[in-house]
């Protein structure tokens, strides 16, 4: 199986206007025809440099997810199965943990964002998952 994995996502980075489409980074990773995709943090910062809202968290999920010129939505398109785990700025501030109001509120936000249902069994996003098959595929 082929994994790619990404993290520290910042929007204004994703677009190169000199290319032919401008979406340079998920086109590249695209490219590799991964089986599966990881966030391993940071898959957005939102404006809000103190910390964000709930809102503002959904907002910035959403335009990974709508936003075309981003190339996030064509990257998704393919069906690939995409896990991850969140880091600071996905819970909505800068080096923010166990003091953040709202935990489970941004918890699913995040879940949502990566096409996931939260677990009422566990209170983080730790997990563990099997991917591909016994066949070395």
């Amino acid at each position: 199986s082929r994994i790619a994995f990404g993290s520290c996502h910042k929007r204004k980075y994703a677009v190169d206007p000199s290319s032919k489409n401008g979406r340079v980074v998920w086109d590249a990773i695209g490219d590799t025809n991964p089986h599966l995709f990881l966030w391993t943090g940071d898959s957005v910062y939102p404006e809000n440099h103190a910390v964000a809202s709930v809102q503002e968290l959904e907002y910035e999920y959403n335009q990974m997810l709508n936003n075309e010129t981003l190339g996030y939505k064509q990257f998704v398109s393919r069906n690939m199965p995409i896990d991850g785990v969140w880091d600071d700025h996905d819970y909505g501030g800068n080096d923010y943990g166990v003091h953040m109001e709202q935990k489970h509120e941004r918890k699913a936000a995040f879940l949502s964002f990566l096409g996931l249902s939260p677990s009422p069994e566990r209170n983080g996003l730790y997990h563990a998952v099997e991917y591909g098959n016994n066949n070395n595929d």
